[in-house]
């Protein structure tokens, strides 16, 4: 399912990903674990990485999280948008138009 979902987005696709659907469309769900605890011992956090940036959701209720997910960008080397409710993301190739107040962490500087 996975590369069909890939190759559906190269070939001009659309999906829209809210909440931990914005999760899965990183490259992994890794920055899932500062807000929700891993209940079912879940080991593999890779996602559809059709975007080459995690996704924190609900930054409005999580950003306490920062000093956090600093680290983690930093020990991970990724890019981290953070996005409240309400706000989005339109990812289009290399075109990537942000709505919204979104943060970026990136080299675990909040930007």
């Amino acid at each position: 399912m996975i590369y069909r979902l890939q190759e559906y987005i190269k070939s001009g696709g659309i999906i829209v990903g809210v909440s931990a659907g914005a999760l899965m469309v990183s490259p992994t769900i890794g920055s899932a674990q500062f807000g929700d605890e891993n209940h079912v011992g879940l080991d593999d956090l890779s996602a559809l990485g059709l975007v080459p940036f995690e996704i924190m959701p609900h930054w409005n209720k999580w950003s306490r999280y920062l000093a956090d997910l600093q680290k983690y960008s930093l020990s991970n080397n990724v890019n981290i948008y953070t996005v409240c409710d309400g706000e989005g993301i339109i990812v289009q190739g290399d075109y990537v138009k942000l709505y919204g107040d979104i943060g970026i962490i990136e080299n675990g500087v909040y930007i």
